[in-house]
């Protein structure tokens, strides 16, 4: 993911703190150098956690899924000058083991969206957190399921502070996106 002058990049299979537990790359540009700024992991990884498995960054803030072991964890990290430091650790209260919550990210400024694409009967669904609140979901957008648990769709969610836009296909290749508008400003 590439935000300006700032990379962040997953390896879910890096086996720092043991095997597959993962970690995420941070690499800044300086006229045409890249360089690495820092490699995050987290206390609880351990193997087969997967951390780095989905990852985006927007200007000082970074979000890194987990895969394993459950509950899924989505972290969110924030840097302050080139440090970068632990701020959140979310989860989604309703999750079950086959969600897949975090199986997509994308954060804009202080929101942050959470793919959960096994969730609400494996149509998928996306958690909206406002990072500079409480850690609960300020909304939930149950994709809308087509009468079948057994698509398993695919779920990808992105935005800006103005359009929250979706996507899912499912294992028939047919596919539906849909954009949501931010007309109360539940996103900022």
């Amino acid at each position: 993911m590439l935000d300006f002058d700032t990379a962040l990049i997953g390896a879910p299979d890096d086996d720092d703190k043991g095997y597959r537990s993962g970690s995420a790359y941070v690499f800044t540009r300086s006229g045409t150098a890249w360089t690495q700024q820092a490699k995050l992991t987290t206390s609880d990884s351990v193997e087969g956690s997967l951390f780095g498995v989905s990852v985006s960054v927007d200007g000082d803030t970074a979000i890194i899924s987990s895969r394993s072991p459950y509950p899924f964890y989505t972290y969110v990290f924030t840097r302050t000058g080139g440090t970068w430091w632990l701020q959140l650790k979310l989860s989604a209260s309703d999750a079950d083991w086959s969600d897949f919550f975090g199986y997509s990210v994308s954060v804009d400024g202080d929101t942050a969206l959470i793919g959960a694409y096994n969730d609400n009967n494996h149509a998928g669904s996306v958690y909206i957190y406002s990072l500079v609140d409480d850690i609960a979901p300020v909304i939930i957008i149950n994709t809308p399921a087509n009468g079948s648990t057994t698509n398993d769709p695919e779920l990808n969610a992105t935005f800006n502070s103005e359009i929250v836009a979706y996507a899912w296909y499912n294992v028939n290749n047919t596919g539906n996106s849909t954009p949501v508008q931010n007309t109360n400003n539940l996103l900022l």
